[in-house]
This record gives C-alpha cells, structure tokens and sequence, in this order.
C-alpha cells in the first residue's frame, strides 16, 4: 500500500476580503459573488499569494500525511478480510483554508470529490483529466495489465500506512 499526493493543488480565491465579522457568503469558503475570481493551481499562484507553490506545498505534504495516518486503521480493512489481489484504493479532497500566512487549516476531508461540479466547474478540464490519467496509470493499469506504476503529477507520502 501506499499514500500519494497530487501535486495539481487547486485554489478558490474569495471573492470578497475576508472578515470575520460578516455574514456574506463572498467573504468565507463559498464560490458565491457575482466576481469571484477563477480557480487557479498553487502551481499558478503569483509570487507571494499565500498559496504560492513553493510555500504550500511542504505544509499541505505533512498536513495530508498526519490525516491519513491517523484515520489509516480506518481506511485499510484488516488483511483477511480483503481479497489478496485486490487493490484498494481512494481518491480523497482536501479542503483546506489559508490564512494570512500561508498556513492551511482543515476544513474537512471529501471521499466523494466534486470533481467538475459544483464549486469545482469552473477548473480547466485537463485539471481532470490529468488526475484520472495519473490515476489510472499509478494504480489501475499496474493491477490490471502489470504494468510498472508512473506516478505522474503525483508524489509519495512515505511511510503513511506503515503501521496498518
């Protein structure tokens, strides 16, 4: 088993500053506003957003891995009670909100991702399609056909399911 991330990272600008004290939907996590800006990858993030890349990226490795690890037991069935050749396997979404240092917060953990939907419509369709193909050619076509796992846009998280 094993634990991947994948490196396409997608960012909901808000469509208004944020302030605590309001009740404007534009101001919090929602895709409401009539300007809303569109959803960028971190990749795209200008120097110095919050979500740029270099910055984002080391925290949300270490924030996933600490998620997976703890809910490991949970996620992977004890060994006898799964097929041998089975391979099981979860695309999960992680929402998360920076604040105004760059650091992600949690938000919650998405087994059913909104994939093209939603608050998601608006990403570029190759975004998608990426992710099903590095999907496909990391877990599916090494289990169905043999072939040797290309991680694609994805990275490792070793050591996430050791202890399962």
């Amino acid at each position: 088993g094993g634990a991947w991330l994948h490196r396409d990272v997608i960012v909901l600008p808000h469509a208004a500053a944020y302030d605590a004290y309001s009740y404007a939907k534009a101001v919090h996590v929602s895709q409401a506003g009539a300007a809303h800006p569109p959803p960028l990858l971190a990749s795209e993030a200008p120097p110095g957003h919050p979500a740029e890349e270099e910055r984002l990226w080391p925290r949300l490795r270490r924030m996933v891995g600490e998620c997976l690890r703890a809910a490991g037991p949970r996620l992977i069935p004890p060994e006898g009670e799964r097929c041998p050749r089975s391979v099981l396997f979860s695309v999960l979404a992680f929402d998360v909100q920076l604040d105004a240092w760059g650091v992600p917060w949690l938000l919650e953990v998405n087994s059913h991702c909104a994939v093209a939907s939603g608050t998601m419509s608006h990403v570029r369709v190759e975004v998608y399609t990426g992710l099903v193909r590095d999907v496909v050619s990391l877990l599916v076509l090494p289990a169905v056909d043999g072939l040797p796992p290309e991680l694609g846009g994805f990275e490792p998280l070793p050591g996430v399911f050791d202890t399962c």
